[in-house]
């Protein structure tokens, strides 16, 4: 019991400092979000940072991969009661939704901001978003034959693509609402999947 209580408590503190580094990263940007900021926004002591995140770095990575957990791991557990073609269009609309999502966008501009700079904080954003879809996508295309003669890595990289087909990159200049993005998404993903399955 007491052990499980542990366990409970270690997941809150985390979520805790997570819920702050999303607040203070995003309003002021990778470079300028200090640790003392960081844990002040957090209402814990910068050991207690550490404790859980070994720098400043890690814990943006661990920010990452959980604002992209909330899409992958519900994907993830719905595969086996659908048809192919259900989960392809599952899987394109939720990585569309997440990629449009206001939390990925800000990340997103505040890994641009310091690219030239910083460029760990890109590659953490970028393995644990676009890198990962993409391997779960080309795994699961190469077991299914729904897109013949082209390469499973190949055919992931232009899905992908086609399932944006440029919402992301409005998002990202603010030229499009998140409403507005995700309005278009079912039938962005629809057509994606008619192009891709008459061979792209």
């Amino acid at each position: 019991m007491k052990q499980r209580d542990g366990h409970q408590a270690h997941a809150r503190k985390r979520a805790q400092i997570l819920a702050a580094a999303e607040r203070v990263f995003f309003s002021r940007g990778y470079d300028r979000a200090s640790v003392d900021e960081l844990r002040r926004e957090a209402g814990v002591s910068k050991g207690t940072i550490y404790a859980y995140f070994d720098s400043k770095e890690a814990l943006f990575r661990a920010l990452c991969d959980e604002i992209h957990d909330r899409v992958f791991t519900g994907l993830l557990a719905t595969y086996p009661a659908e048809t192919d073609r259900e989960w392809l269009t599952r899987f394109g609309a939720a990585f569309a939704y997440m990629m449009t999502s206001e939390p990925a966008i800000l990340a997103g501009r505040t890994v641009i901001a310091v690219a030239d700079r910083m460029p760990e904080p890109c590659k953490a954003f970028f393995e644990s978003g676009f890198q990962r879809g993409l391997a779960i996508l080309a795994e699961f295309l190469s077991d299914h034959e729904i897109i013949p003669g082209l390469a499973a890595l190949s055919a992931a990289r232009t899905l992908l693509d086609l399932f944006l087909s440029g919402l992301h990159r409005e998002r990202l200049l603010g030229l499009m609402s998140e409403r507005d993005a995700h309005a278009l998404v079912p039938e962005t993903v629809a057509r994606a999947i008619a192009i891709a399955c008459r061979q792209i």
